[in-house]
């Protein structure tokens, strides 16, 4: 993923889908994203999707790795798979203590997928 990210300095907008059994074999940390990371990286982001996602820490490291690292972003909409473990509120808390590049970025929860959209 982070070899295409680095060869789209001119990316505007970005969906991500997460998908999970609920397993992480590998825990990435802020270390490792930060060694992925090029100067020009996000240099025109301007809207991230985050979709299905699980709460995972590589899930969540990446969102915060996002928001450190995109200047211009204006806005992050986060989905919630339907399975996930969480509750609404522990997401939205922990992506408020996130620091943030861009000043007019705004983080939008939209809730959680609807089962349905598991299938």
């Amino acid at each position: 993923m982070f070899c295409l990210l680095r060869s789209a300095p001119v990316l505007e907008e970005l969906e991500v889908w997460g998908w999970s059994d609920g397993i992480q074999e590998i825990e990435t940390n802020s270390e490792f994203l930060n060694a992925q990371c090029a100067d020009h990286i996000f240099a025109k982001l301007h809207v991230v999707h985050m979709k299905k996602f699980s709460y995972l820490i590589n899930e969540m490291h990446f969102m915060e790795f996002v928001l450190l690292k995109a200047r211009v972003l204006q806005v992050l909409y986060v989905t919630l798979d339907f399975y996930a473990t969480c509750s609404n509120e522990e997401v939205v808390t922990e992506i408020a203590e996130y620091p943030r590049a861009s000043s007019d970025a705004q983080v939008i929860f939209m809730g959680r997928e609807p089962e349905s959209a598991n299938e």
